[in-house]
């Protein structure tokens, strides 16, 4: 059935969360690509990639890319991980995808960063985000009470390291 992901997975560390239409689109293929470059050089911190793409897909595409220090998650069975983050799609060709957006969660569970990105075709501001990643941050996003979201689906079982 599949490893379901919750906030508790990832208690302790800083969690960079990218959601993205498809992998196999050329934008979430470069953003996620290079979200790999930079994940070895973060330490305590975690680069979730989020899309509405079936495991076993995320899987063979991160075998066949080396992408190998991010974690693909899928939200395909669930909308509610897409309408928690206000990124589900509503019509149009990309219907049901996840929008672009980029989420800084700092290593107490506080939402500390967040771009939406306007255009799905446009890349995300990667620097603003890895800065983000890197900073202490002194005044919070505000998530409300129910904190972060446990509405997501692992691509791969956990292992010594959390990979592809």
């Amino acid at each position: 059935m599949g490893n379901y992901v919750t906030s508790c997975t990832f208690a302790g560390k800083t969690l960079v969360i990218a959601t993205v239409p498809s992998l196999d689109t050329l934008v979430c293929h470069a953003e996620t690509k290079r979200f790999n470059e930079q994940a070895e050089g973060l330490a305590n911190t975690q680069v979730l990639v989020v899309s509405t793409g079936l495991p076993f897909g995320q899987k063979r595409w991160c075998g066949a890319e080396s992408v190998e220090d991010v974690v693909t998650l899928s939200a395909h069975r669930s909308s509610e991980f897409g309408k928690s983050y206000g990124v589900l799609i509503s019509g149009g060709p990309f219907d049901q995808c996840l929008a672009r957006a980029i989420f800084v969660v700092n290593d107490s569970g506080v939402l500390t960063h967040v771009e939406y990105v306007k255009e799905v075709a446009e890349h995300p501001d990667y620097d603003a985000a890895l800065a983000a990643s890197l900073a202490i941050v002194h005044d919070p996003i505000s998530v409300g009470a129910g904190g972060f979201s446990d509405f997501f689906r692992c691509s791969r079982s956990f292992s010594r390291r959390t990979i592809c």
